[in-house]
């Protein structure tokens, strides 16, 4: 069932079981706002209660086609921004410069620089797709560095923006939609973008069928108690 909201609202249905296993999920948090880009709505995490799954997702879930309504006021685009989303910027970039001091103590230094770089850096340049671009950024560092690169992104202010500002080849909607052909690229990169897509299985079993025998599927991606780096060669 859909729950109707008015027009500026994010459209949802009741999501009450793992997508994974279909067990029961069982509240995390509940009532959560964005306070950093003032996505609309109210939202609630539920964890899958099944103990060799563990899942977590969101109970009520946005509708796919509606997502795009979350990241009207986000960073990636070159709008003027809201009260909440320069609280955001101010927030990602004190983290970042905080970071720093421990990082150096701690000897992971060398360690950020290789996510910095998708742990692509010690891999000869081939063609490379990211899926969820954002601004543009990590394209533009790969095409400097020898990639042949293209990108998609559900957000088209993102999209319009890195077409603008650096020509490359991307494309709105999703990796499904755009049905590249089988075989096609040497390596796909995903940072912060698997927690946002609603059928994560669909588009892993993509990225598997467009990349070349041997090709890197190199993921980033949040979870309840840390952040998880996931590499796999395909």
């Amino acid at each position: 069932m859909v729950e109707v909201k008015d027009s500026n609202e994010i459209r949802s249905s009741s999501c009450p079981n793992c997508y994974l296993c279909g067990n029961e999920g069982k509240f995390l948090y509940q009532s959560l706002k964005d306070r950093l880009f003032g996505a609309p709505g109210e939202w609630n995490l539920k964890k899958c209660s099944n103990s060799e799954c563990g899942l977590v997702w969101l109970d009520p879930m946005p509708l796919e086609e509606d997502i795009g309504k979350a990241y009207q006021n986000y960073y990636t685009h070159n709008i003027e921004y809201t009260k909440q989303s320069v609280l955001g910027i101010f927030l990602r970039k004190f983290y970042h410069v905080v970071k720093i001091i421990p990082s150096h103590f701690l000897g992971i230094r060398q360690e950020e620089i290789r996510l910095n770089n998708m742990y692509l850096d010690d891999i000869s340049p081939g063609k490379l797709l990211e899926v969820g671009f954002g601004n543009g950024k990590f394209l533009n560092q790969m095409r400097l560095a020898g990639w042949e690169v293209e990108g998609v992104d559900f957000d088209s202010k993102a999209v319009e923006g890195v077409r603008t500002r650096y020509g490359f080849n991307v494309h709105v909607g999703s990796l499904e939609r755009i049905a590249y052909p089988a075989n096609t690229f040497d390596a796909i990169t995903m940072s912060h973008v698997i927690e946002h897509v609603s059928k994560p299985v669909v588009l892993l079993q993509e990225c598997y069928r467009i990349l070349k025998p041997g090709g890197y599927l190199v993921l980033v991606t949040p979870n309840k108690s840390s952040q998880n780096l996931a590499q796999k060669q395909l």
